[in-house]
């Protein structure tokens, strides 16, 4: 009965390999369980999902003050592609490589002191964030505004992209749980059968 639970569990994954949500890293973790360890992914999993949760919820109270801190964000952004890329969470990571991007073009020195020194909103600057398709040219604080903007629609990405990341890994999860259950009931099933049989040819 566990095979079918089993072959779900395969397509399940599949799925998400295909869509983009997972890389092969994920693919080496499941390779890591075995029946010394038989809730390992399970284990990494809980303590990913926790960790970025709690990393997203810091995100979104930083980037939501007035005078965000963009160098305090961006070591947050950091450890979350970290963890991301270590579990396969592929459109997470590079949803955090974008925002981490973004950031940096937002914390330049040179942005800063041509904004602080003369506000000259009349002044080209020149942005390019290549990875997200971002090109324009603006005064410093128009800039500053969009880059703003940018790291905002970003970090809903991110949002967006654990979110579903979440229920898939939840699904993942409940299949993983009922093929536990299914194969330990049957080992003691097999236990006390052979219990059984051994104090029959007892008596």
């Amino acid at each position: 009965m566990a095979t079918a639970f089993k072959v779900q569990l395969k397509h399940l994954v599949q799925s998400m390999l295909d869509e983009g949500i997972l890389d092969s890293q994920f693919i080496q973790l499941q390779a890591l369980q075995d029946a010394s360890n038989p809730n390992f992914v399970a284990e990494v999993i809980t303590l990913f999902c926790n960790e970025a949760q709690r990393i997203i919820n810091d995100l979104e109270i930083y980037i939501g003050q007035q005078d965000v801190d963009f160098s305090k964000m961006d070591a947050n952004v950091h450890q979350l592609k970290g963890s991301s890329s270590s579990i396969g969470a592929r459109r997470v990571t590079l949803a955090c490589a974008d925002l981490r991007e973004a950031s940096d073009e937002r914390n330049k020195d040179s942005a800063w002191n041509f904004y602080d020194i003369d506000h000259d909103l009349t002044a080209c600057f020149w942005v390019n964030i290549y990875s997200l398709g971002v090109k324009f040219a603006s005064s410093p604080y128009v800039l500053l505004c969009k880059l703003d903007s940018i790291c905002r629609q970003v970090l809903i990405r991110i949002n967006q992209e654990y979110a579903t990341l979440k229920v898939k890994f939840q699904n993942l999860l409940q299949l993983e749980n009922t093929i536990s259950a299914i194969e330990n009931n049957h080992h003691q099933f097999l236990d006390g059968r052979y219990s059984t049989m051994t104090n029959m040819h007892q008596l």
